[in-house]
């Protein structure tokens, strides 16, 4: 017996924030992921990371630009977020979200 995908109307809808990070020294995933990670978690709090449940799909290491997928319900506090982070792994960086999307195709064309 085959289990049934979720409903339409039952499944989390999600947004995926194409952003780009300035920084003087080149960034990976790692550094970028915990810098979000951290900065979410003294905005919002343990809640509020369960509620936007952020996820990095993808980061470029050579355009140092990324995609963060988030529920549609706390897409302003996830661009907060973004605009919050100050340092990843001891690395001055700014980020920039740049567009957002409901669609990862349309999303992963812009990084």
């Amino acid at each position: 017996m085959a289990l049934n995908p979720l409903d339409s109307t039952m499944r989390t809808r999600n947004r995926y924030i194409v952003f780009k990070a300035e920084s003087e020294k080149t960034l990976d995933k790692k550094d970028v992921g915990g810098a979000i990670t951290d900065t979410t978690l003294r905005f919002v709090g343990e809640l509020g990371v369960s509620r936007m449940s952020p996820y990095l799909v993808e980061w470029n290491y050579e355009k140092q630009a990324g995609i963060l997928k988030v529920t549609h319900n706390t897409l302003d506090e996830a661009k907060a977020v973004l605009a919050l982070v100050k340092e990843a792994n001891n690395k001055p960086v700014v980020l920039h979200s740049v567009k957002v999307s409901g669609i990862l195709k349309k999303a992963k064309a812009l990084v």
